[in-house]
């Protein structure tokens, strides 16, 4: 069992803790109410910035006020078409944050920042179009800094260059964050993570079902998180990841986060019995 620190922002621990220990599975301790959670979408964090020229509003230009040019560059990105997946559901870029650098009510920004947030999905041959403009979104499962983000920021710096009028540039890239631990370690790493599915037959997933169903005596469902988690960058080590935790993702990250006394007492006998089961069971099958 280990815990890691820094999963919020990038990451962190869990990826230190692939380049030191390598296992054969692992259960994802991340909220399931005791169901399996066998994949979820990725994400990845993208920053639009704009830089225009500050005038007072009496004699401001359209030209070079960023703030047309972002105005335009969300028309085209809410235009966009984007893939689905028949168990993860759709992929999702969603506006989240948009400031300037201006605290004056009648002066136009000299520059402007947009936050992105992509929910990816797994797999070659996802596509999105956009006019007459489309393009491949390759988000293979593991690849958090693979073709699928490179392809959307290359893809968003096509639709922002056309949004630009003259006065304006801008640039699109991922979010990084620069992080420093308890211990007084320091990295800066872009937030951007894969996505990932198992297919409900895979020997983790089928095995798991069966042996919580049996010690459970009740159904188990297995379906994904609508969230994101380490798990994508597990898989990407070659380590084959399930989801099982007493938690409710509906609370999850919420100021309501709770655990039930019956799902934490059902997880412990769950969480005992997938520990001495599983590895028997998948030694057999290698």
């Amino acid at each position: 069992m280990t815990c890691v620190v820094h999963e919020e922002t990038g990451s962190w621990g869990t990826k230190f803790l692939l380049s030191h220990l390598k296992t054969d599975v692992a259960i994802l301790g991340e909220a399931t109410a005791n169901q399996i959670a066998h994949g979820h979408r990725g994400r990845t964090e993208v920053i639009v910035h704009l830089q225009g020229r500050a005038a007072h509003a009496s004699v401001a230009s359209q030209e070079t006020n960023p703030l047309f040019a972002l105005a335009a560059f969300l028309r085209r990105v809410r235009s966009l078409s984007l893939p689905e997946n028949p168990t993860l559901g759709p992929a999702v870029l969603t506006p989240t944050r948009c400031y300037t650098d201006q605290e004056s009510g009648n002066m136009t920004p000299d520059q402007a920042w947009l936050h992105l947030d992509w929910r990816s999905l797994p797999g070659p041959g996802e596509r999105s179009s956009h006019g007459s403009r489309s393009v491949s979104f390759d988000v293979r499962a593991g690849s958090s800094a693979g073709d699928g983000p490179r392809v959307l920021l290359d893809e968003l710096r096509a639709i922002l260059e056309e949004s630009c009028p003259s006065g304006v540039t801008g640039t699109v890239e991922l979010l990084a964050q620069d992080l420093r631990s308890y211990t007084g370690m320091e990295a800066s790493l872009p937030t951007s993570a894969p996505s990932y599915l198992l297919e409900p037959g895979h020997p983790l997933v089928s095995n798991a079902q069966e042996i919580l169903e049996r010690h459970l005596a009740r159904p188990v469902r297995i379906a994904p998180w609508n969230f994101t988690t380490d798990g994508g960058y597990l898989v990407e080590a070659g380590i084959p990841t399930i989801g099982f935790s007493p938690c409710e993702e509906q609370y999850a990250h919420t100021i309501q986060d709770r655990v039930r006394i019956d799902l934490m007492v059902e997880a412990v006998r769950g969480t005992m019995a997938l520990v001495a089961e599983l590895p028997r069971r998948l030694e057999v099958l290698s």
